[in-house]
């Protein structure tokens, strides 16, 4: 999986939650005060939730772009820009993205293909140049852009 902001939300999420379903179930077992018991029921059932929520697309994409690598074809992208995420902030610093574009020569379709961020500016990789993506060669929309895959 690839580590990103909200993969790991996802995963502190998820973790913070089973102590709460733990001591709850245990609480409402040995027959403690059954309000204090559904409060950390309820406490971990909301936190596992919130962790799902950002964890299973993240899961997804993951074992999309594992099927695009290992049974896709490679298409060569034109790269349309080199920014930064403001939306995501990881130790004071936001993620770069690489956006780049492909034509589909057959149907003439404009197909956008976000990389995987990274904290260090992709300084090879420029406006305008050819990068690699591998795609599902069923499903465009499913892809692995990976800038470690670049050549230089």
């Amino acid at each position: 999986m690839n580590w990103n902001a909200k993969s790991v939300i996802g995963m502190v999420f998820t973790g913070v939650s089973l102590p709460f379903l733990i001591l709850g179930a245990a609480f409402l077992a040995r027959g403690y005060d059954p309000l204090l018991s559904w409060v950390f029921l309820l406490s971990g059932l909301l936190f596992i939730g919130i962790g799902l929520y950002f964890l299973i697309p993240q899961l997804q994409r993951g074992s999309a772009a594992r099927k695009a690598e290992q049974g896709g074809r490679t298409v060569k992208a034109v790269v349309s820009s080199v920014t930064m995420d403001p939306m995501v902030t990881v130790n004071g610093a936001h993620p770069w993205v690489v956006v780049a574009q492909y034509r589909d020569p057959v149907t003439s379709k404009i197909y956008s293909f976000n990389s995987d961020e990274t904290l260090k500016k992709p300084e090879q990789i420029q406006p305008g140049m050819h990068v690699n993506v591998k795609v599902d060669s069923q499903d465009m929309s499913v892809y692995s852009f990976r800038l470690e895959d670049q050549k230089n």
